[in-house]
């Protein structure tokens, strides 16, 4: 019974959200919290699996763990790892994410690196190796490159653009197309503790999607955070400790038809 519920889960799961394998789940909590938006925010946790341009203007080394529960159920989740490393001049991520349960697992590894082309202009290329694992049915796996951006225009306002699988890779035996998305997104800061992201989202197969979030600095260590998605109807929030170069994210996302997810991140900076 516990395994046919999982599984009637995952159907409805993947038909109102994730609409196929590999689905752009982004990563950390302070994305999820802001409604999944932040892809030209000055934040800079998980920027491998948000947007790789960021690594251009990392101030430090950093090292993130993220684990999200989907929808209140134990066996259904989402682990991740990654890391932003600045080697003399050049600046390098890496990622290591799982997404399932021990029926069906998603397991994607991603590398990139970006460089500054001009003032203030950011571009990055990342590679993602996907593995897809079935109990007792079979594995597949496949690779993708993804192009992205981030632009400084001042102190207050940037903007970011993001391209999935330029290479329109396909998986498995009956060759099924990995996802192509594209992200145009806004970042502004009103005022110097409150960062503003608006974000375009577009799935090739799908209408556009657009995502809205807010992060306020309440003072130097604590930050509060809200966001809003149109295509799943979701809203989120959350909260950020931060200290001593160690980083505690707590976020919540809200589903209109499947319920409340919860995630929490852990970093620290070096």
């Amino acid at each position: 019974m516990r395994i046919y519920s999982i599984c009637m889960l995952l159907i409805l799961f993947f038909s109102a959200s994730l609409r196929a394998a590999f689905e752009n789940k982004g990563g950390g909590s302070l994305f999820i919290g802001a409604g999944s938006s932040g892809i030209a925010s000055v934040e800079t946790a998980f920027a491998v699996m948000i947007n790789p341009a960021k690594l251009s203007f990392i101030s430090a080394s950093e090292i993130d763990l993220y684990y999200r529960n989907y929808y209140l159920v134990s066996a259904l989740d989402q682990i991740s790892l990654s890391s932003n490393l600045r080697f003399g001049k050049v600046p390098f991520g890496f990622s290591i994410d799982r997404f399932g349960n021990n029926l069906y697992s998603e397991y994607t590894l991603s590398a990139a690196s970006a460089f500054e082309t001009i003032d203030s202009l950011s571009v990055a290329c990342k590679i993602n190796f996907y593995q897809l694992q079935i109990k007792n049915y079979n594995n597949a796996s496949s690779y993708a490159v993804s192009l992205s951006a981030l632009y400084k225009i001042n102190a207050s306002f940037r903007v970011g653009f993001v391209y999935e699988n330029i290479t329109e890779s396909v998986i498995g035996e009956s060759k099924e197309k990995l996802p192509i998305n594209m992200a145009l997104s806004f970042s502004f800061n009103p005022i110097h503790q409150m960062e503003l992201n608006f974000d375009i989202f577009k799935d090739n197969r799908f209408d556009f999607e657009y995502r809205a979030g807010l992060y306020y600095h309440l003072n130097h260590w604590f930050m509060i955070m809200s966001g809003f998605r149109s295509s799943v109807n979701s809203y989120s929030g959350g909260i950020e400790f931060k200290k001593y170069g160690f980083r505690l994210v707590y976020a919540l996302a809200w589903h209109s038809s499947l319920g409340v997810s919860n995630t929490l991140s852990v970093g620290y900076e070096f």
